[in-house]
C-alpha cells in the first residue's frame, strides 16, 4: 500500500488507471466464474424445492440481508474512504471499524429474530426458525465485508475477486450436496451460514498477513466513528428498504408461491446489476482521493458509460428472459417473465444513478440524497400497497420502476445543485434506450434456432451486443470510453 500515494494527486495517472482497469477486469472476471457455479445452484434451487419453498427461502434471506445492511449504517462505505486516504493508519481504522461493527450485530440480531416472528406469525414455522438460524452469520458477513474494505481501498480487485469467488464456490458445492441429497429450506440455510462462518475466517486470514488490528468496542475513537457513519448510514438504510420493500410487502400480503416467481426475476435482475455495483466499487477509491472537480467530471463520464450499458442490459434481459428463467428455473416459474421485463427497465435508471450517488458520498456531499430516498421509499410504499394486493409480482415490479425514475430525475438535479454540473441525463439514455428497443424488435424478426438453450443463450448473446454496439455508433451515442477501447481493438487487428 505504501506506493498508493503516488497516484493520489491526479485521476489520471496511467499507473492508477491501469490498476482500476485491472481491479475492474479482474472483479468481472470473477463475478463471471461465479455466474456459472450460481446459476447451477439457483436451478437446484428453484427446481429442488418448488416454487412455494423457494419462496419461504427467499423470504428468509430478504429479511436477514436488510438487517445485515441496517447492521453496518455506512461503516463499510466510511472504512474505505478512510483507508483510502490514509493507508499509514490501517490497523486503527480497521479496528475502530470492526468494534462499531459487530456491536450494531450484537444489537440487531434480537431485533431480527422480534421482526420475524411479528411479520410471519401466520405464516409457516420454519420461516421462523429459517430467521432465526440465519441471523448468526450477520456479525460473520459485517466483519468479513469490512475487512475486505481494505483491498478496496488499495484497489486491489483481485484479491477481493478471489475471496468473494471462494467463497461462493464453497458455498455453492455444499448447497449442491444438500439439494441433491433431498435437503430443504434450513438445510439450505445452514449452507449459507456456513459459507458466512468461511469467508470470515478467510478474511482474517488475508488482512493480518498485511495489518495487525484488533476490534475497538469503546473510547472517543469508536464513538467518532459511529457518529461519522451515521451520515452514510441514514441513507443506506433508506436505500435498502427501498430496494426490499416489494418483496417484504409480497411475503407478508402474497403467498410463499408469488415470493418465489418475484425472487426469481428480482436474483436475475441482481446478477445483472452486480456489473455496475463492481465497477463503481473500484472507482470509489479514486473519486475519494480527487478534487471535486475531477471528481465530478468522473462521474459524467461514468454516468454516460453506465447509460450505454444499461441499454444493453434492458435488451439482454427482455430477448433472453424467457430462455434464461426456463434454464435456471424451470417451466413452473414461467410467471416470472412480466416482472422479469418490467424490473430490466430500471436498468435505465439505477446503473446511471449509481455513478452520481457514488460520487457524492466519496466526495462527502451527500446533502439532499436523504430526503430523496425518504420520497422515494414512501412513493415505493405507497404504489406497492395499492398494486400488489390486485396484481401480485407485477403490480410490485411496476411500483419500483416508477419510483425509480422518479428517485433517478431528482438524484441527478441534486447532483447539479452541490456540485454544478449538469448530468445531461435525456441525451445519456436517450439513445441506448432507442437502441435497446430496436434490438428488441429486431429480435422478433429474427428466425427461431434450433439447438440446446445454452448455445441459444451464447449465440443469442453475441449477436444482441453487436448489434447493439454497431445501433449505438450508428446513433453516435457510443461513451468516450467505449469509443477507445473500439479504437484500440481496430488498431490491434490492422497490426495482422
Amino acid at each position: 500500500m505504501g506506493g498508493d500515494g503516488e497516484d493520489d494527486g491526479s485521476s489520471g495517472s496511467p499507473s492508477l488507471n491501469r490498476r482500476v482497469a485491472s481491479s475492474s477486469v479482474a472483479t468481472m472476471a470473477a463475478n463471471l466464474a461465479g455466474l456459472a457455479t450460481g446459476l447451477v445452484t439457483f436451478r437446484l434451487l428453484t427446481t429442488r424445492l418448488g416454487t412455494s419453498a423457494y419462496g419461504q427461502l427467499a423470504t428468509i434471506t430478504n429479511l436477514v440481508s436488510v438487517f445485515v445492511i441496517l447492521t453496518d449504517i455506512g461503516v463499510i462505505a466510511l472504512t474505505t474512504r478512510e483507508l483510502a486516504q490514509q493507508p499509514e493508519a490501517a490497523a486503527s481504522i480497521l479496528g475502530r471499524g470492526l468494534g462499531f461493527r459487530l456491536s450494531l450485530c450484537a444489537i440487531g440480531m434480537p431485533i431480527v429474530w422480534i421482526t420475524g416472528f411479528a411479520l410471519y406469525s401466520q405464516q409457516a414455522s420454519i420461516i421462523r426458525l429459517g430467521v432465526v438460524i440465519l441471523s448468526l452469520s450477520l456479525p460473520l458477513e459485517g466483519a468479513s465485508a469490512l475487512l475486505m474494505s481494505h483491498f478496496r481501498a488499495s484497489i486491489r480487485g483481485v484479491t477481493v475477486a478471489l475471496w468473494a469467488l471462494t467463497k461462493g464456490t464453497i458455498t455453492a458445492v455444499v448447497l449442491i450436496v444438500v439439494l441433491v441429497s433431498g435437503g430443504g429450506v434450513l438445510g439450505c440455510v445452514l449452507c449459507y451460514l456456513g459459507g458466512a462462518a468461511l469467508s470470515t475466517l478467510l478474511a482474517v486470514i488475508l488482512v493480518r498477513r498485511e495489518v495487525t488490528f484488533r476490534p475497538q468496542f469503546k473510547g472517543q475513537s469508536w464513538r467518532r466513528t459511529g457518529m461519522a457513519s451515521l451520515a452514510f448510514g441514514s441513507i443506506q438504510i433508506v436505500n435498502l428498504l427501498y430496494l426490499k420493500f416489494d418483496i417484504l410487502l409480497l411475503s407478508v400480503l402474497s403467498g410463499s408461491r408469488v415470493v418465489g416467481l418475484y425472487a426469481v426475476a428480482y436474483t436475475l435482475i441482481g446478477i445483472v446489476s452486480n456489473v455496475p455495483s463492481a465497477f463503481m466499487a473500484t472507482v470509489f477509491p479514486v473519486l475519494s482521493r480527487v478534487t471535486e472537480g475531477e471528481a465530478s467530471e468522473l462521474a459524467e463520464r461514468a454516468s454516460a458509460s453506465l447509460s450505454a450499458l444499461a441499454g444493453l442490459a434492458v435488451a439482454g434481459v427482455v430477448v433472453l428472459g424467457p430462455a434464461l428463467i426456463t434454464l435456471v428455473s424451470g417451466p413452473n416459474y414461467s410467471g416470472a417473465r412480466i416482472p422479469l421485463y418490467l424490473l430490466s427497465v430500471t436498468f435505465l435508471f439505477t446503473f446511471p444513478a449509481l455513478a452520481i450517488g457514488t460520487t457524492l458520498v466519496a466526495i462527502n456531499k451527500m446533502y439532499g440524497i436523504l430526503r430523496i430516498s425518504i420520497f422515494g421509499l414512501l412513493l415505493n410504499a405507497g404504489l406497492n400497497l395499492v398494486l400488489i394486493p390486485t396484481h401480485g409480482a407485477p403490480g410490485a415490479a411496476s411500483a419500483t420502476v416508477v419510483s425509480e425514475l422518479v428517485v433517478f430525475v431528482a438524484s441527478a438535479r441534486n447532483f447539479q445543485r452541490i456540485t454544478g454540473r449538469r448530468i445531461p441525463i435525456l441525451s445519456q439514455s436517450a439513445r441506448p434506450t432507442l437502441a435497446a428497443a430496436a434490438c428488441i424488435g429486431l429480435s422478433l424478426l429474427a428466425p427461431q434456432v434450433s439447438a440446446p438453450i445454452i448455445a441459444v443463450l451464447v449465440i443469442k448473446s453475441l449477436v444482441i451486443t453487436m448489434v447493439y454496439v454497431v445501433l449505438l455508433w450508428a446513433m453516435r451515442g457510443l461513451p468516450q470510453e467505449a469509443k477507445a477501447a473500439v479504437r484500440s481493438v481496430t488498431r490491434r487487428f490492422a497490426r495482422y
